[in-house]
């Protein structure tokens, strides 16, 4: 039995051992599988991986491969790989808040030393460059408060707050952040209990205090949303409330978040990028409009807005071009945007066009800005007016380069090839669409006759850009010949007239006119009847094509238009033709005679043709007649071949021609002619030579007498004359001339410019009495000057001397203009100069925003806008004191203004009633006359002249 039991544990202990080690097979069997399948994922995604970083390198533009190639390496665990692939991401595409932070994560758990926190540092340095983020400098000042070095800690939380701490919704965030911090290093300064504090140990925490102190000030009067429980906490922590003047900017700030509420919650409502666009865009225009000076803010609202719509170019050139107008000093932030913009909006012709300018305006070398061009001619532009912006600005930068006065030929050089890449370029890439207006040829043209002297390149160069597609175009042909004309010969200028007028094909007129006005103008006769025919035949071989083009409607019906019926003015003519040849023999009973010689209407056309002037000038018999509308012809006659000098040939043709007005011939026995008066040149000829020591003053009260300028300009040295000029009734007219006896005076006497005399500013500037000569000048500079501030806002009754008093604590003024209206009263606006560029600044930095005079002023870097340029004449208006405004003006020269009577009898002005079909009968006298309608008989059609009894019977029979 015994045997039996230890035979069966025997046998159970080996099936155990059997069925284990099949086990152990089964299972190593089924790793081995899963094993064999990672293995073919992993080498799936891999093979993937290689495919997208190909593609990567052939084309690194690809936004979504980068993306997709950077899952698949985190997918795999390739560490290096993974960096190396958001290396490259980052180098090519600003990188967005979600990116970041996935990356910022992921390093952060593999920091290890103290290069690792180096490197993880610089990495968040680039995620503030890219888009703000309220969100990552949060995570940055968190990171950066671990480090433990106060003072980086410290710059970090103020470039925040400075950044992305004027968000309206999310910006307080970062301020409690920075307010804990900074209350954390106060609580570690403060002594251990039991113990007192050392003199530096106070002089720390008094210094901490007014750190914390300034920050809640700064804070509360910031438009944030919760600045109210910053307010209370405030108070709670100095332990009482706070100034009224800190409250008034505190209600501001509460007014400004209130008014700015329904943007945000559009903003929060709004689901699609256009629409937060078209949001942020009004969000913006209003907040420039009603709070102009919180820059801060505005350029937080437009780094939100581009971190919504970072494509949009319109909205970078907007922000741009804020940031030059309101931060002229500060260029790097200006070049760091239009960097950004370039890596979002690559493509944008404008904004590189903007950046090489700014970059020159900033002092760059050429070299430099050479690189920029042509990393924008590789950028991926796609209109051609982009690349001919770009192309223009390049041969921009290099002119403005060279020294004209002694040209440098490297310079000369570089800047003609750059224009012999730009033209075949645009004409490879875009055709006639590239340029079509000639910019490029034209600007090479004239630097190359104006500043090279060099007319036969120039010439050069319009005659093979005439021979391209521009050949048929009228308008290039006339600036071709207006160079010729500017910088050219007239010889040549001919010779362009005659090409253009075998070539133009769209206004040929144009060609035309403008060559017969050139011969008129600058040549012989005889060159003008060479002109005239060579425009004839022209005009002719065009009439004859537009014949030809001519549909015909002889045998079609007649149209009515608007219910009346409507003939061509041939059918017209030839009726009154007909009629006038049936009624010429007819009698009459003496009272209204008819013309017998000729059916034409009693009241003759003033530029009526003769059969006299349809001969042809070249001597080639009469001209055809033709439906193109020629040039106005003269009424009268002049002798035709009459010369420069004056002299004629008569012929016989001109004295068989008679004109249609006759001048009235002086009869030999007439009286002598008049002296002539002295002319205005003749009458000023005495002053032009006393000009250089006189002056003139105006602006002057009309109670000033001559001995008060006389004691005033005394001073500059001995006065011979003191003259007011005067108007009816004797009364001054506001200015006068002060006349030196020598030229030394002139200059101290200039000087005295806007000095007052009784309440008024006096305007002193040299004579010059020829108007053509006297352009305007400005005294002061038009440009930025960093030593001069201007202030505005001030109070009325300010003066210059407590303007200088208020300056001058915080540093040297050098002088201070009070501007004023011609009366004398502030404008409430002041320009404060100081020696010292420091000085001013730090004038700008304490006086900005601050109340003075119980007015609240504003302070800014002097920098005058442009002045418009002048209307170019010729433009029909210009305005003078008493005359008409522009609106009366462009009235009158459409026609009749408002303000004319109409004088006709309010009896003819009844509007005709509609025509009844009659047949018509010819008039035998007066007696039909009264059945006549009024419009009928008013009509200007030939017929018998009315008299006065005929009017008087229309006027009865009406009544």
């Amino acid at each position: 039995m015994m045997d039996s039991a230890e035979q069966r544990d025997t046998d159970n202990v080996e099936e155990a051992d059997q069925q284990m080690s099949m086990n152990e097979l089964e299972g190593a069997e089924e790793s081995d599988a899963s094993s064999d399948s990672e293995d073919a994922e992993e080498s799936k995604l891999t093979q993937q991986a290689l495919q997208l970083e190909k593609q990567v390198t052939e084309n690194p533009y690809l936004y979504d491969t980068h993306k997709e190639l950077i899952s698949l390496y985190k997918s795999l665990g390739e560490l290096n790989a993974l960096r190396t692939a958001r290396d490259k991401f980052k180098s090519h595409f600003p990188l967005t808040e979600e990116i970041w932070t996935d990356w910022l994560a992921d390093e952060k758990e593999l920091v290890d030393s103290k290069e690792d926190r180096q490197k993880l540092m610089g990495l968040y340095e680039s995620a503030m460059q890219d888009y703000l983020s309220v969100m990552l400098w949060v995570d940055y000042c968190a990171y950066a408060i671990g480090l433990g070095d106060a003072d980086k800690c410290r710059d970090i939380m103020t470039q925040a707050t400075s950044l992305a701490g004027y968000h309206l919704t999310e910006g307080k965030l970062l301020w409690d952040l920075r307010l804990e911090y900074e209350m954390t290093l106060l609580q570690t300064m403060q002594p251990s209990i039991g113990s007192c504090s050392t003199p530096e140990q106070e002089a720390a925490i008094n210094e901490q205090t007014e750190r914390i102190n300034s920050l809640y000030k700064q804070v509360i009067c910031t438009p944030l949303v919760g600045i109210k429980s910053a307010l209370a906490e405030y108070e709670q922590w100095i332990g009482e409330e706070i100034s009224e003047e800190l409250q008034e900017s505190h209600q501001k700030a509460l007014d400004i978040v209130n008014s700015c509420n329904k943007y945000e919650n559009e903003l929060a409502s709004s689901q699609t990028a256009e629409g937060k666009a078209n949001v942020y865009d009004t969000y913006i225009t209003s907040y420039i409009t009603h709070h102009p000076a919180l820059t801060s803010c505005i350029r937080c609202l437009f780094e939100r807005a581009l971190a919504v719509n970072c494509l949009d170019q319109n909205i970078w050139i907007k922000y741009t071009l804020y940031l030059e107008k309101t931060m002229t000093e500060d260029s790097d932030v200006i070049l760091s945007v239009y960097k950004r913009s370039l890596r979002n909006c690559p493509w944008s012709g404008a904004l590189w066009v903007a950046y090489c300018l700014a970059c020159e305006k900033n002092g760059e070398t050429l070299e430099k800005l050479e690189g920029h061009m042509e990393a924008a001619l590789q950028s991926g532009m796609q209109t051609s007016q982009d690349f001919l912006n770009v192309w223009t600005t390049y041969c921009d930068v290099i002119r403005r380069r060279i020294n004209w006065a002694e040209i440098d030929s490297a310079l000369l050089d570089r800047l003609r090839a750059v224009f012999e890449r730009a033209i075949p370029h645009l004409l490879k890439y875009f055709g006639e669409e590239g340029d079509p207006d000639c910019a490029l040829p034209k600007y090479w043209a004239m630097i190359e006759a104006k500043h090279c002297q060099n007319v036969e390149k120039s010439r050069q160069i319009w005659n093979d850009t005439m021979t391209g597609y521009r050949h048929d175009k009228a308008v290039a042909w006339l600036e071709f010949a207006n160079f010729e004309r500017c910088y050219g010969d007239y010889k040549h200028c001919r010779k362009v007239f005659q090409r253009a007028l075998k070539s133009v094909t769209d206004y040929p007129e144009s060609i035309c006119a403008e060559y017969i006005r050139f011969e008129r103008e600058e040549g012989a006769l005889s060159q003008l009847y060479a002109a005239q025919s060579r425009v004839a035949d022209v005009r002719e071989k065009i009439a004859k094509e537009l014949k030809d083009r001519k549909p015909r409607f002889d045998n079609k019906k007649p149209s009515f238009k608007g219910g009346k019926h409507t003939q061509s003015k041939d059918t017209k003519h030839n009726k009154s033709q007909s009629k006038g040849s049936e009624t010429s023999n007819q009698s009459n009973d003496g009272k209204h005679p008819k013309n017998q010689s000729n059916d034409k209407p009693s009241f003759k056309k003033p530029f009526q043709k003769t059969p006299q002037l349809k001969k042809d000038f070249s001597g080639k018999g009469e001209r055809k007649s033709s439906n193109v509308n020629h040039e106005p012809v003269a009424v009268y006659k002049r002798k035709r071949n009459q010369s420069a000098t004056g002299e004629s040939e008569t012929t016989p043709s001109d004295t068989a021609d008679t004109p249609l007005f006759k001048m009235p011939e002086v009869p030999s026995g007439a009286p002598p002619a008049k002296k002539s008066k002295p002319s205005d040149e003749e009458k000023k000829a005495d002053y032009s030579q006393t000009d250089n020591t006189t002056i003139f003053v105006s602006n002057l009260a009309y109670d000033v007498t001559e001995s008060t300028l006389t004691d005033i300009f005394k001073q500059c040295g001995s006065v011979k004359e003191v003259r007011i000029m005067k108007g009816k009734g004797d009364k001054s007219k506001g200015f006068a001339y002060v006349e030196f006896d020598k030229v030394e005076c002139v200059a101290p006497a200039l000087a005295l410019d806007r000095h007052p005399i009784e309440g008024r500013a006096m305007y002193v500037s040299p004579c010059n009495r020829k108007r053509s000569e006297n352009t305007p000048k400005l005294k002061y500079e038009t440009g930025m000057e960093k030593c001069k501030l201007f202030v505005s806002g001030l109070n009325y009754k300010t003066t210059a001397e407590q303007i200088k008093e208020e300056f001058a604590k915080h540093g040297n003024v050098k002088d201070v203009r009070l501007v004023t209206y011609k009366g004398g009263n502030s404008k409430g606006l002041a320009y404060v100069e100081f020696y010292e560029e420091t000085d001013a600044r730090k004038a700008l930095l304490a006086m900005d925003a601050a109340t003075f005079h119980d007015f609240t002023i504003k302070v800014a870097i002097s920098n005058p806008p442009a002045r418009k340029p002048p209307a170019a004449s010729g433009t029909g208006y210009v305005p003078s004191l008493g005359g008409p405004s522009k609106q009366l003006q462009d009235s009158q020269s459409r026609g009749k203004s408002k303000t004319q009577i109409n004088l006709m009898p309010r009896v003819f002005q009844t509007k005709p009633s509609t025509p009844k079909p009659k047949t018509e009968k010819p008039s035998t006298g007066p007696t039909d006359t009264p059945s006549v309608k009024m419009d009928n008989a008013l009509e200007a059609k030939p017929g018998p002249k009315l008299s006065n009894a005929d009017f008087r019977t229309l006027l009865l029979s009406k009544k």
